[in-house]
C-alpha cells in the first residue's frame, strides 16, 4: 500500500515542476515579444516618411500587441499566485469541493481553483442568473413596464 503523503509529495512535486515550466516559457515569450517590439517602435522612429493611414494601422497593431502583452502579464502573475498556493500547500484543491483538481486540468490552466464539475456549476449558476435577470439587471424597471409613479397609487 502507497503512503498518501509521499503521493501527495509526488503529486506537489510534478506541479511545482509544471509551474516552473509554465513561467520561464512565458517569460521567455514576453522578453521575446518586448524585443521585437522595440525593434519595430526604432525602426518605425527612424521611418519619417509613414503616411497618415499607414500610421493609423500601425497604432491600431500597436493596441492589439500591447493587450496581447497585458495578458500574458496576467497569465504570469496568475502563476506567481499559484506557486504561492502550491507552497502553502493550498494548490491544486478545488476551492468549493475540496477534491484534487486534475493535473491534466491543471497543465492546461495552470491557475485553475476549482474542478471540472464545480467549475461546470458556476457557469451554469451565472447563465441562470444573466438569463433569468437575478443579477445586476434585476434592481431596474423597464421603461416600458410603466412608470413608479404608476405603482405608487
Amino acid at each position: 500500500m502507497s503512503d498518501p503523503g509521499a503521493v501527495n509529495k509526488t503529486r506537489s512535486k510534478r506541479l511545482e515542476q509544471m509551474l516552473v515550466a509554465k513561467r520561464a516559457e512565458l517569460v521567455a515569450t514576453l522578453e521575446r515579444q518586448l524585443g521585437m517590439r522595440a525593434e519595430e517602435d526604432l525602426l518605425r522612429s527612424l521611418d519619417e516618411t509613414i503616411e497618415i493611414g499607414d500610421r493609423s494601422v500601425l497604432v491600431h497593431a500597436q493596441d492589439v500587441d500591447f493587450g496581447v502583452l497585458q495578458m500574458r502579464r496576467d497569465e504570469l502573475r496568475q502563476i506567481d499566485e499559484a506557486l504561492k498556493r502550491l507552497r502553502a500547500g493550498e494548490y491544486g484543491r478545488c476551492e468549493d469541493c475540496e477534491v484534487e483538481i486534475e493535473e491534466e486540468r491543471l497543465a492546461t490552466l495552470p491557475f485553475a481553483t476549482l474542478c471540472v464539475d464545480c467549475k461546470r456549476r458556476q457557469e451554469i449558476d451565472e447563465k441562470r442568473v444573466e438569463t433569468t435577470g437575478r443579477g445586476f439587471r434585476a434592481g431596474f424597471r423597464d421603461v416600458r413596464e410603466g412608470s413608479l409613479d404608476e405603482d405608487e397609487d
